[in-house]
């Protein structure tokens, strides 16, 4: 009875598999599919030196941000002395542009004291002007007056969420560390009725006024932006501010390395060297033959419903890999098998001949 339940079990796990295999697609790698190539170059300001520390800062905080898309098996790498090159392989082509906006932005985060000289007009975006002589002043010259209160870099690593508040609203919500917290809540404590600015690289998002002190110091943004907007302002944020100025040098749409052809001819030879290995084994081995050749058949369904089903990217040295998973598994077979000759040859009986294989 215990034995019929393993076989009901391995027949269903089987079934399964061959119809994960047969519906759901395999994501392919840049080499296979084709996707896009972007090379950054570093500027940085008049009077900072570009150090390999400062350009490999860059890069982790590009990884992050291409991890937030969600894109399998990118590859960010630093080349030369100032530049970081980023692979998205099958990326769609609606996403490209906000990707390429991603890498730019710096997403320099700062809390700013409005001075009170300005004057706030409420608007999408906000925009201030002179109190004296009503005019516009741009939204840098508020940053480069005002009180700093607090920036990016004290917010808790992580922690910023995009999410509906309580009216509806999309909403970023802010969580500092303990000096940023402190900072923040003496801030409102002090300055109840006024304004402040919310600034992202510069450009105001959100220019609040404080109706009562906040003492937990967490913040939030508010601003016209869609939930899917506030999630990414929360991606850019989490990921960390640029420590330099990216631009883009140079975009490109990268082909496959081989074309379909190619690559369906690499499959089907990979198809006869295993069709011949499993030939080898049931002619010379017979039932234990079969019964290896079996058993990797599985191990080869199973494995490819798992890539399929994680999803695994695959690429070229990855089949390569696989491949040769399948060889070394037919090579463990063989030795056990001479193995098991061996021990009947001896004169031991089939179990102890199986045990001792194994």
């Amino acid at each position: 009875m215990k034995h019929k339940h393993w076989f009901v079990a391995i027949l269903a796990l089987v079934a399964a598999s061959i119809w994960v295999v047969a519906e759901k697609p395999i994501k392919q790698g840049l080499d296979l599919k084709g996707g896009m190539r972007v090379i950054l170059r570093a500027n940085p300001p008049e009077g900072t030196k570009m150090t390999p520390g400062l350009l490999n800062d860059a890069k982790n905080v590009v990884q992050r941000r291409v991890d937030a898309t969600g894109v399998a098996e990118p590859l960010v790498q630093t080349k030369g002395s100032d530049q970081i090159v980023v692979e998205l392989p099958d990326i769609p082509k609606d996403q490209k542009d906000e990707a390429l906006k991603r890498f730019q932005t710096e997403a320099m985060l700062r809390f700013v004291k409005i001075p009170d000289k300005y004057q706030v007009v409420h608007g999408e975006p906000p925009t201030f002007l002179d109190k004296v002589t009503q005019k516009e002043v741009d939204a840098a010259q508020v940053v480069k007056e005002g009180e700093v209160i607090v920036t990016g870099a004290e917010l808790l690593p992580g922690k910023a969420r995009g999410n509906i508040g309580g009216d509806g609203q999309s909403i970023v919500e802010l969580h500092f560390n303990a000096d940023g917290r402190k900072k923040f809540a003496d801030y409102t404590m002090r300055n109840v009725k006024k304004y402040f600015g919310i600034f992202l690289d510069d450009e105001p998002i959100s220019v609040p006024i404080v109706e009562e002190p906040i003492p937990s110091g967490d913040g939030v943004i508010r601003g016209s932006f869609s939930l899917e907007e506030a999630q990414d302002l929360a991606n850019l944020l989490n990921a960390g501010a640029l420590p330099v100025p990216l631009t883009i040098e140079q975009t490109s749409d990268v082909g496959p390395t081989l074309g379909k052809e190619s690559v369906n001819a690499s499959f089907l030879a990979g198809a006869i060297g295993l069709g011949l290995v499993a030939l080898y084994m049931l002619l010379y081995y017979r039932l234990p033959g079969l019964v290896a050749v079996i058993a990797l058949g599985f191990y080869t369904l199973f494995t490819l419903a798992l890539f399929k089903i994680i999803p695994v990217t695959l690429t070229l040295p990855g089949i390569a890999g696989f491949i040769l998973s399948i060889g070394m598994a037919v090579d463990a077979n063989i030795l056990i098998f001479e193995r098991l000759k061996e021990e009947l040859n001896a004169g031991k009986t089939l179990r102890a001949a199986i045990d001792a294989g194994f």
